[in-house]
């Protein structure tokens, strides 16, 4: 993943990243892999997952006398994967038009989706947020062209985009469908060794 300039890479840290509770990058990653934000203060500690501790544009569930001192996720499980996809004007040093993220596990024989996780850096708010609806669709569904054109139909409907100075709401709803596509292809591709129309 590349994002930010070497002035920012060389002395940021995921922790700082998510308590600006605005990347547009780094969020989606943490919210498919159900990541955990632990924080301490001199009362004691809170384990918070990071889509509760996420609670607008800037704004976290991290009281005054708390700092966040670790961020942790699960390894992946076998029969699993991530896959990242972004597009913008540059790799770094500005937000992307869209970005997205998703985790997928399969099993049984047949690989049917077993969990399914997909964020993007705006669904309808704000900040990064997880897909529920496409999500829902693709559970329990085997991975091929028809689930992967009804998960994309379901996700034309659940995006509420917005247009601005960087690109139009159209344009973003058409990328967004295309890396989701992408995504899923390379989950697939990893977990199946299947290629996945798109």
């Amino acid at each position: 993943m590349k994002f930010g300039g070497p002035s920012i890479v060389n002395i940021a840290t995921v922790g700082g990243n998510i308590c600006s509770a605005s990347s547009e990058d780094l969020l989606p990653v943490l919210l498919v892999l159900d990541a955990e934000v632990h924080v301490r203060s001199i009362h004691g500690e809170r384990t918070i997952r990071v889509e509760d501790f996420v609670r607008g544009k800037r704004m976290t569930d991290l009281k005054p006398n708390e700092i966040v001192v670790e961020t942790s996720f699960r390894e992946l499980e076998p029969g699993s994967a991530c896959s990242f996809e972004k597009v913008g004007m540059r790799n770094s040093l500005i937000i992307a038009f869209v970005n997205c993220a998703v985790y997928l596990k399969l099993a049984g024989e047949n690989k049917l989706c077993d969990e399914v996780r997909i964020a993007f850096n705006r669904v309808n708010g704000k900040i990064p947020q997880r897909a529920r609806q496409t999500e829902k669709i693709m559970k329990g569904k085997k991975l091929n062209a028809q689930s992967l054109s009804d998960a994309v139909a379901t996700l034309r409907n659940e995006l509420k985009l917005t247009s601005d100075f960087r690109a139009s709401e159209e344009y973003r709803l058409e990328v967004a469908c295309a890396i989701f596509k992408r995504a899923v292809g390379r989950c697939a591709d990893r977990l199946a060794g299947e290629k996945i129309l798109v």
